[in-house]
């Protein structure tokens, strides 16, 4: 029952076209109504996009995608966003589908921009007031936790925090995210005090449930293990437990609407971060704490979770968000699967690396037999002595692997980085051309140019200083033959405008949102 519990806030700023939840509200959910406590989940970014644009429906983009090139496709995405941009106008700002509505000059990679843009009148203001004032008097929670999973949040989440802490001064307003644990102590500023009572760096899945615990009883919430808050004048932060295997739970998804665009689906996960966790350039991991992987949950208990949520909810269509999927985890899922049905209609995709048992047919056919549809790999590049300075250590040759899927009948999203130090403008241009001799194996792709990402370390990379306390990348200098960070964003916009003219359906939105649930009406039967 409702009522002393927590409401779960997802602010604007997320891309609108995406046609699941983010899963930290979801899993939280799950992980708080496990100890027996009330939680919701609401996605305030669809919540303000949809009355103003209306939604984009599974038929509509099926209909575009059917048709020759891509006027259909953008005819559908621009027309959504030609209207956000009408009703951002009378501010001066812009909205945009991807990242939401932003004031003109607002900087999220500075705090100090932040908390002035804050302060801002947005077009939805009365759009998300009223949603949270509906949410508080029907749920009566004690607390609201608001997820900043990405820096095109940070603006409006401030000002929600705010907003929410100014009608009602009893509630404690936490927040939390990707985007929070990445900055950590860059973030403990007294203005952001201001905003939100406390944060959470790292899962809450141990935390959130302590929190209504301790306030049940009547105690100090601040005492809780892992909360960051402002006492006497400085930031104030005890050490919290990460969840292990033993604390996983289930996504909970009768916690929330799905007001959803195109093609529905669910997320959820088979581990909690990545079981490599070593590559040199990514900051995923990091985000998981510890050593960037808690554990890998059990195929039988995901497995139960699919079907029976896909049967109350009516939604068949699944996403893995790991960062990357044990072979052996799938193998186990598919056996329960298989034997948990009926599972007709069934459908999943996911990430996994691009390691030698994928190359396995047996192992493909078998999942595509119980529905995985797509998996998402790091190409980066072709192999090269360049590529070894990634520590990757993935052993597939990719061509065999788009080859298997291809026989298998599933697809495959290809990630393209470009510019890491060591390697060249030629590596770069013969990896695009060594994809596109492979179009018809390859569904979609993105492309993007090296980053040198908050929480990585690039060996013989230096950071360069800077005035941009949030960024979650920064500057950098190398050695002799090293690209510039500029050179790398030239290239980078170089090639993705030659896959835009060759190959567009890789990159458009409209695309992903039918991709790779074509022929599915995304219900189980």
């Amino acid at each position: 029952m409702p009522g002393g519990g927590i409401a779960l806030l997802f602010p604007p700023g997320w891309d609108a076209t995406i046609g699941a939840p983010y899963l930290a509200g979801p899993l939280l959910c799950g992980a708080v109504r496990a100890r027996g406590f009330f939680a919701s989940f609401h996605d305030l970014n669809n919540a303000v996009v949809s009355p103003i644009t209306g939604e984009i429906t599974a038929a509509e983009v099926a209909a575009a995608v059917a048709q020759p090139g891509c006027g259909a496709m953008n005819d559908l995405y621009f027309a959504a966003e030609d209207r956000l941009s009408v009703a951002a106008r009378p501010l001066g700002g812009g909205w945009r589908l991807r990242d939401g509505y932003q004031p003109t000059g607002a900087d999220w990679s500075k705090s100090s921009s932040v908390h002035e843009a804050a302060g801002e009148a947005t077009p939805y203001d009365d759009l998300v007031l009223d949603r949270v004032d509906r949410i508080i008097r029907d749920e009566r929670p004690r607390a609201v936790g608001i997820t900043i999973a990405v820096p095109s949040q940070l603006i409006s989440a401030f000002r929600l925090g705010r907003q929410i802490r100014e009608r009602y001064p009893d509630l404690v307003i936490l927040a939390g995210g990707n985007v929070v644990t990445h900055l950590g102590e860059a973030f403990y500023l007294p203005f952001v005090f201001m905003h939100f009572h406390g944060l959470v760096r790292f899962a809450g899945d141990l935390l959130l449930p302590d929190l209504l615990a301790a306030m049940a009883e009547g105690k100090d919430w601040r005492g809780v293990p892992g909360i960051v808050h402002w006492q006497d004048g400085g930031p104030v932060r005890s050490e919290g437990r990460l969840p292990a295997k033993a604390d996983f739970r289930q996504p909970a998804y009768d916690c929330m609407e799905f007001p959803y665009w195109g093609q529905r689906y669910l997320t959820t996960v088979g581990s909690r971060g990545c079981y490599y966790s070593k590559c040199s350039f990514c900051s995923i991991p990091f985000g998981w704490g510890g050593d960037g992987h808690l554990g890998i949950d059990s195929p039988k208990a995901v497995a139960k979770h699919m079907l029976a949520t896909s049967r109350a909810t009516g939604i068949a269509n699944w996403k893995f968000v790991d960062e990357a999927l044990h072979p052996h985890f799938i193998d186990d899922l598919v056996t329960h699967l298989s034997a948990e049905g009926p599972r007709e209609n069934l459908a999943f995709e996911g990430y996994v690396r691009l390691d030698a048992p994928w190359l396995n047919e047996a192992r493909l056919e078998r999942a595509a037999s119980v529905g995985l549809r797509k998996l998402y790999v790091g190409f980066e590049m072709i192999e090269g002595a360049s590529r070894n300075a990634m520590n990757k250590r993935d052993s597939a040759d990719p061509a065999a692997f788009l080859a298997a899927c291809g026989r298998a009948g599933i697809l495959v999203h290809i990630f393209c980085m470009v510019g890491f130090p060591g390697t060249t403008r030629d590596d770069a241009i013969n990896s695009v051309n060594f994809l596109l001799e492979r179009e018809d194996l390859i569904d979609t792709l993105d492309l993007s140019g090296f980053e040198y990402s908050r929480n990585t370390v690039v060996q013989g990379i230096e950071r360069l200083p800077s005035d941009s306390d949030w960024a979650l990348s920064t500057g950098f200098a190398g050695p002799p033959g090293v690209l510039a960070a500029k050179e790398i964003d030239e290239l980078a916009q170089e090639l993705e405008n030659a896959i835009w003219e060759y190959r567009p359906r890789w990159l458009h939105p409209v695309y992903r949102m039918h991709s790779p649930w074509a022929g599915s009406d995304g219900r189980l039967i």
